[in-house]
């Protein structure tokens, strides 16, 4: 089977999104892999991006956040023409500082997103940027199949939003059109082979030849549907749950329960189980993360049925040779940060729910289904109320034969828009090679102004103290500023010219690269370091000292963005192969700038050193949990020794409260951790009590 490297489809729109600056429609039907191209364009991009999405759910499936906590938009209709209530919000500075710093936004389940909420983001953008471009220059990526699920308005915001707009969906607001983004369309179908199944769903999807296909999809009607072998997609949370209850209720075992550790920020809306999860042995159960090996026999959407239930891990057969172990897993909520050089965006974790990923497989909503697979399932599709789910509900499993249908479908559950259908027909998919290179070319000379350009305000230096800033330095700085002026007009003057001289371009890149990066490293940063060593303790100088750390920082974060865009035009003028770039530049950045929450270490790095390396630049214990793809507990085993050792505030893991629990039982020579976890129940997880102890004995 073809893999996602050698996608076609794939390959352009990581090209379009890695040297161009222009906004993408990644499109595709059910199963075409757009999921996986997020998870691929995440390694593979070097530029600052933000994923976002519709709804929670949505958003912690592709690491991403929430648009409304992102924008932080009122939960009123955005009018183009009456902007007063979006204008008067407050942006909170955190999402400022990001919204000026990213490159790119990622907008995933796009065909979710009302029309309004794109001209919102895009009349926001423009506001906070200080710029007329479309989204205020950012390249935005809208990923989604229009086909699916709808946007959803009450009666009063359609009849109001019909005033301004053709329709609800995103492709009619006034963004989108002065974007003109570009289209691909993901034709390679990964979920289903069988052609005649193809066939069906792409009758499904569009509204047409039904008649044809009714007949054959009307004999996988089950009269006496058997919720214990099949999984039931259905319209309604209600008849979902009540599906749950009485099935497992059949289930002769004993039922075990298993409460959500959850931490920090982490909205109940956006739990991706239960709560507290009720299971018994016999129980049928979907698998709700993908297996972290190598097989991947085991992936989000599988059932199964439990087997044996233990505290801290349950098994479950999925029809393999062997039981498969799920032990608790821990979900994000994510949230996105400027570094502290400003240099970078860090992606940070601002709470935490950790929970064994399963929920009970009896029956799920469609909605909830969205970008599942099944093997089997049985579909309800008797009140459908938005156009899409038909075909959302029966994409979903792989094969014809998996296929069971609870009632009859009428022509009058195909709900479709056909206003989308022949928009997608008559819709222009791809970009020619010479546009594609006018795109780059144009990308490139930016990204090189951009880059190249000194800030004439770092000359203000020279009004500092000679003692702790010394005229050598200064006059380095000013010396830089005059040469980053001259080399840009000679970029622009290359420009002007009516065939771009790439090899040209390229040989005066590299050898400016060369040049800037040596002067400002030995010529400005060394001798700052010096200064700012000397007098950092000073409390005359204080002031001063962070204006020359400011500097520092500045100039550090531009040797990262030189030998980035040295490498980018490396890419565009003389590869011209983006199949890499997350390693040759995303890193190369990350490491210059110590900007990242990621730390590139020595494979022979021991998993304790590690973790270490990644807690000392920002990362919390469950973002460690989640690069290093071990447990919580086990990354608070690891810091351990450094507690012990002083290296580590005890604080910085666990908080006064928590330690004020340990105390009491640890003063009266309670201090076995089985016993303390017994005392303490879920208030505390294995983990936290390690280090409490530890603390307390090194003490």
């Amino acid at each position: 089977m073809e893999t996602i490297s050698e996608n076609e489809d794939f390959k352009l729109a990581l090209k379009l999104i890695n040297s161009t600056n222009r906004c993408i429609f990644i499109s595709g039907k059910a199963g075409t892999g757009k999921s996986t191209f997020i998870k691929h364009l995440r390694k593979k991009t070097y530029k600052k991006f933000l994923i976002v999405a519709p709804t929670g759910v949505a958003a912690i499936n592709a690491g991403g956040v929430t648009i409304h906590s992102l924008f932080n938009f009122p939960l009123l209709p955005f009018l183009p023409l009456n902007t007063k209530t979006f204008d008067e919000r407050k942006v909170n500075s955190t999402s400022k500082k990001l919204l000026l710093e990213i490159e790119t936004i990622i907008i995933d389940e796009i065909s979710m997103v009302r029309v309004d909420i794109i001209d919102a983001i895009d009349h926001t953008l423009k506001k906070i940027r200080g710029s007329d471009k479309s989204f205020g220059g950012i390249q935005v990526v809208f990923i989604g199949d229009l086909m699916q699920l709808s946007p959803i308005a009450t009666a009063q915001e359609q009849a109001l939003l019909s005033t301004v707009y053709e329709s609800l969906y995103f492709l009619h607001s006034k963004a989108y059109e002065e974007a003109a983004p570009i289209v691909i369309s993901l034709e390679k179908i990964y979920r289903q082979t069988d052609k005649e199944f193809v066939d069906i769903l792409n009758a499904i999807r569009n509204n047409s030849n039904l008649e044809k296909y009714l007949g054959a999809l009307n004999k996988r009607i089950i009269t006496n549907p058997n919720y214990q072998t099949a999984i039931t997609l259905t319209t309604h949370n209600a008849v979902a749950d009540e599906i749950n209850r009485e099935s497992i209720s059949l289930v002769p075992k004993q039922a075990y329960s298993f409460t959500a550790i959850i931490t920090g920020e982490f909205d109940r809306d956006n739990y991706p189980t239960d709560l507290i999860l009720s299971i018994k042995v016999g129980a049928r159960v979907m698998l709700l993360k993908n297996e972290r090996g190598k097989t991947k026999k085991y992936f989000n959407g599988k059932i199964g049925t439990v087997l044996n239930i233990e505290v801290d891990k349950i098994e479950i057969d999925f029809g393999e040779d062997e039981a498969f172990i799920v032990q608790r897993e821990i979900w994000t909520n994510q949230k996105f940060l400027v570094s502290a050089t400003g240099q970078g965006i860090t992606q940070t974790i601002s709470g935490t729910f950790e929970q064994f990923p399963l929920r009970l497989a009896y029956a799920i909503t469609i909605h909830k289904s969205q970008g599942l697979t099944f093997d089997e399932a049985i579909i309800d599709l008797e009140k459908v109320f938005v156009p899409g789910q038909a075909y959302v509900a029966l994409s979903r499993i792989r094969s014809f034969n998996g296929l069971h249908l609870k009632s009859p479908i009428t022509t009058d559950q195909v709900l479709v828009d056909q206003n989308l259908v022949k928009y997608l027909a008559n819709m222009t998919v791809g970009i020619t090679k010479s546009n594609l290179e006018i795109e780059q070319n144009q990308y490139l000379i930016m990204k090189l102004l951009e880059t190249f350009t000194i800030s004439p305000t770092l000359a203000d230096s020279g009004k500092l103290p000679q003692l702790i800033f010394p005229f050598a330095v200064s006059n380095a700085l000013v010396q830089l500023i005059k040469v980053s002026s001259k080399f840009c007009k000679e970029l622009s003057a290359m420009i002007e010219l009516t065939i771009l001289d790439k090899p040209k371009l390229h040989e005066r890149v590299v050898k400016a690269a060369e040049y800037f990066i040596n002067q400002m490293q030995t010529g400005l940063i060394n001798p700052l370091e010096v200064s700012i060593k000397k007098y950092k303790n000073d409390f005359h100088y204080s002031k001063t000292v962070k204006e020359l750390q400011e500097i520092r920082t500045y100039l550090i974060g531009k040797i990262a963005k030189i030998k980035a865009v040295n490498d980018l035009t490396n890419k565009i003028v003389i590869t011209n192969d983006f199949s890499d770039s997350s390693d040759n530049i995303s890193n190369l950045e990350r490491n210059t700038t110590k900007s990242s929450t990621i730390v590139k270490n020595p494979s022979n790095d021991s998993v304790q050193e590690r973790c270490y390396s990644l807690f000392k630049v920002g990362n919390n214990v469950y973002s460690i949990s989640e690069q290093l793809k071990i447990n919580s507990d086990a990354v608070f085993n690891h810091l351990t020794p450094y507690i012990q050792t002083g290296e580590i505030d005890i604080l910085q893991l666990v908080s006064n409260e928590k330690i004020g629990l340990v105390r009491g039982f640890y003063e009266n020579g309670k201090d076995n951790i089985f016993t303390l976890k017994a005392q303490l129940g879920a208030t505390l997880t294995f983990g936290e009590l390690k280090v409490i102890l530890a603390f307390f004995k090194a003490k």
